[in-house]
């Protein structure tokens, strides 16, 4: 019998792929699919995205996602500005070449969600209620 564990990260990988290869991400050089995906959480989230926020989403070091962050901000994909009501904390801002990014990546990954969610079928939404589940077991959210 196969171990979830590996079936999982086979299947986090392919995914991972999958978006790597959107044409919208693609297209562009300088922007990697973490940096695309980073982008695509942020543009959802309306511009009120903290570090911390990138680090709990996605299950990442402070020192990982400081280090991407600095790197997108010197390809020009975002900014960090004080939030408003915590001038220590800064909120992360996309550029307008980000943004236009942004719309382009939202349409190609919704389409491929869509895929996903065609493939399961049915059994959609207990996959989702069981990766979940198996999620929060770890002490990660949604």
């Amino acid at each position: 019998m196969e171990e979830i564990g590996s079936s999982i990260g086979r299947l986090h990988y392919k995914i991972k792929r999958e978006i790597k290869n959107l044409p919208a991400i693609k297209k562009l050089d300088n922007v990697s699919s973490t940096n695309g995906i980073i982008i695509m959480f942020i543009y959802e989230h309306k511009d009120c995205v903290s570090q911390k926020d990138i680090e709990k989403h996605f299950g990442l070091t402070r020192s990982t996602v400081s280090k991407v962050i600095t790197a997108m901000e010197a390809k020009n994909l975002v900014k960090r500005e004080p939030m408003e009501n915590n001038q220590k904390q800064k909120r992360l801002v996309l550029t307008d070449e980000a943004i236009a990014l942004s719309k382009k990546v939202i349409k190609e990954k919704q389409e491929f969600e869509k895929k996903l969610k065609n493939v399961l079928g049915d059994n959609y939404k207990t996959f989702i209620e069981s990766l979940n589940l198996l999620n929060s077991y770890f002490g990660g959210d949604k």
